[in-house]
Parts: C-alpha cells; sequence; structure tokens
C-alpha cells in the first residue's frame, strides 16, 4: 500500500484517509492535504452555507409580508367598521334631533294658529280679512318649518363628509355615507310633509269650528232677542192693558 504521505494525494485517498478535511483530520501530521484542496473545500462550505442563509431570509420575508398584509387588512376592516358606526350614530341622533325640534315646533305653531284663527274668526267681522291672516299664517308656518329642515340637514351632511374625509377615504364608505344621507333627506321629507299636512288640516277644522261657533252664538243672540221681545210684547202689549182694566173695574 502506498504511503499516505506520498506527493500524490491520490495514493492517501485511496489509503483510506478521506477527502480534503477529512484527509486533513485523519492523515499523519507530516501529510497535510494540499492548498488546492484545502481552498475547493472552503469554497464548497461557504456556497452552502450561504445558500442555507439566503433561503432562511427568504422564508422570514414572506411571513412577515403576510403577517403586514393580514394586519393591514384586519385593522382597516376594523377602522372601517369604526367609522360606519360613528357616522350612524350620528346621523341617527341628527334624525332624532330633527324629530324632536320639527314636533316641538308643530306643537307651538298650531296652538299659536288655534288662537290666531279663533281671535280671527270671533272678533275680525270681514271674511277677507280672516283669510289674508289665514294665509300668512300658514306661510310663517311653512317658511319656518322649512328654514329649521334645511339647517338641520346641511348640518349633518357636513358632519357625515368631514368624518368620512377625516378618518379613512374607502369606497364602501362612500357608498355607505350616499345611503345614509338618502334616508336622512327622505326622513326629512317626510316630516316636512307630515308638518305642513298637520297644519293645514288644523287650520282648516279651527275655521270650520269657529264659523259653526260664531253662528251658533249668532243664532242664540237671535233667539235671545226675539224672546225678549216676545215677553216684552206678551207682558206689557197684551197683558199690561187686561190688568188695567182689571184693576180700573175693581
Amino acid at each position: 500500500m502506498p504511503s499516505p504521505c506520498a506527493s500524490d494525494e491520490k495514493n492517501a485517498i485511496r489509503a483510506g484517509y478521506g477527502r480534503g478535511p477529512q484527509l486533513a483530520a485523519s492523515a499523519p501530521r507530516n501529510c497535510q492535504p494540499s492548498p488546492e484542496t484545502t481552498a475547493n473545500s472552503s469554497y464548497n462550505s461557504r456556497i452552502s452555507s450561504s445558500n442555507n442563509t439566503t433561503a432562511t431570509a427568504i422564508v422570514v420575508v414572506v411571513a412577515l409580508l403576510v403577517v403586514i398584509v393580514v394586519v393591514l387588512v384586519v385593522v382597516e376592516a376594523v377602522a372601517l367598521a369604526i367609522v360606519v358606526v360613528v357616522v350612524v350614530v350620528l346621523v341617527v341622533v341628527v334624525e332624532v334631533v330633527v324629530v324632536v325640534v320639527v314636533v316641538v315646533v308643530v306643537v307651538v305653531v298650531v296652538v299659536v294658529v288655534v288662537v290666531v284663527v279663533v281671535i280671527a274668526v270671533i272678533i275680525v267681522e270681514s271674511a277677507a280679512a280672516t283669510v289674508v291672516l289665514l294665509v300668512v299664517v300658514i306661510v310663517v308656518i311653512v317658511v319656518v318649518v322649512a328654514s329649521l329642515v334645511v339647517v338641520i340637514v346641511v348640518v349633518t351632511l357636513l358632519v357625515v363628509i368631514v368624518v368620512a374625509l377625516v378618518v379613512v377615504e374607502a369606497v364602501a364608505l362612500a357608498i355607505v355615507i350616499v345611503v345614509l344621507v338618502v334616508v336622512v333627506v327622505v326622513v326629512v321629507v317626510v316630516v316636512v310633509v307630515v308638518v305642513v299636512v298637520i297644519v293645514v288640516v288644523v287650520v282648516v277644522v279651527v275655521v270650520v269650528v269657529a264659523v259653526v261657533v260664531k253662528v251658533a252664538i249668532a243664532d242664540l243672540v237671535v233667539l235671545l232677542l226675539i224672546f225678549k221681545v216676545y215677553r216684552f210684547f206678551s207682558i206689557y202689549i197684551l197683558t199690561g192693558p187686561l190688568i188695567y182694566a182689571h184693576a180700573t173695574i175693581n
């Protein structure tokens, strides 16, 4: 068997001392591998280590990207849900305020209309003046209610738009905002129509009742006058001479 320390390294490999680092570790001290073999072995080790590091880095980066995407999606969904809830709460609050304010205004205005119409029908003798007064009152009511509704609608739209622009910009949120605005406008229009109808009905009923009451009062006055005239005629015109004649005879 050839010596493992022969100049030909192949003899050492065939002798069972391994290759590269194995040859350096197992061969006798006076028999080392050539510098070329050591360099090739070190290069191969670096390549293998670099490949492992690159694969690990790719896996870590992909995992981080997946985590970031999931977090962003979840955060965006939560933010969108929060904004939608805030907008819905604001719209509901504004609608409740609209209904309450309109109801209060309607009650106050109806009371004023009742008082004014009753006074106008009973005191004012001119039918034209009464009609003009009623028209003026109705116009004032409509203008007041319409102005109130316009102000509240504008405030609602401004609140919704500001919330949408400041918090988040999303197509879904824009759709929700449009739907909510349409709902608010429909509710306000319905409330205004109901208010106008109620006011008109109340005015008509009050006018009719006042006219009927006035006619009834006039009829009572006429009947009272007739009764007084009849009593005067019966007592002083017919009964008077008879009483006088009876007293004279006696």
